[in-house]
């Protein structure tokens, strides 16, 4: 019933993008989607399955733990 008296307040479309944005972070609360309407998030970028690449000198990767295991 939260969600509905949204209606009284925002606009569909609004509450709809609301809703798909907090399903999309994974927060799909009433508390989410009355916080993404009152702050105006209009799009939060899509998350992505697989972190990012770091490439560091430090960072040894799998080639390095696949011959230590040989050796």
């Amino acid at each position: 019933m939260a969600l509905v008296r949204l209606y009284e307040i925002y606009d569909r479309d609004e509450i709809e993008r609301a809703c798909e944005t907090a399903i999309s972070i994974g927060s799909p609360t009433r508390a989410s989607v009355t916080s993404i309407l009152k702050h105006g998030i209009k799009n939060i970028p899509e998350l992505t399955s697989q972190p990012p690449v770091v490439s560091h000198e430090n960072i040894r990767g799998a080639t390095y733990y696949a011959n230590a295991a040989v050796n």
